[in-house]
């Protein structure tokens, strides 16, 4: 899982419009992948990666769309405050689209793995795994 949170930095910090998926495999098949994957939760209507105890990695367009007050995030059931939200300051500047922000918890995960930073070299033909929401399709149908 250590690998993944390397590609995680890299697709928010490009500016992508969909993931493309297989159009010979049942959507409920990548939903479920998610599941394996304790330290993804929702905020609000986007998603984000715990990456350290108090501390989660997401897209700014989502950190941007929270409330100044009472942000919170949800680890499966658990709903937890978020203290602090943190964009990339080249969010929105024109030719600079950084699309990453940090929200500090306001108490620690102590029962979740934390995902980490990949600090190989060999990643060339591994594959990527992506979970969250956000606009698809699949080759054939286009975003959904």
């Amino acid at each position: 899982m250590r690998r993944y949170l390397l590609l995680c930095v890299l697709a928010l910090a490009t500016t992508s419009h969909a993931i493309v998926t297989r159009h010979d495999r049942d959507e409920a098949q990548y939903r479920k992948l998610a599941e394996g994957y304790p330290m993804v939760c929702r905020i609000g209507q986007g998603m984000g990666t715990l990456v350290d105890s108090q501390w989660v990695l997401t897209a700014a367009h989502v950190a941007d769309a929270l409330p100044a007050l009472k942000a919170t995030v949800c680890f499966g059931e658990r709903t937890v405050g978020v203290n602090l939200i943190e964009i990339h300051p080249d969010y929105a500047v024109e030719g600079q689209h950084r699309d990453m922000a940090l929200l500090r918890l306001a108490e620690p995960i102590t029962d979740i793995d934390v995902a980490h930073l990949y600090r190989h070299n060999d990643e060339l033909g591994m594959q990527v795994t992506f979970v969250g929401d956000g606009l698809t399709g699949n080759g054939e149908t286009g975003p959904v």
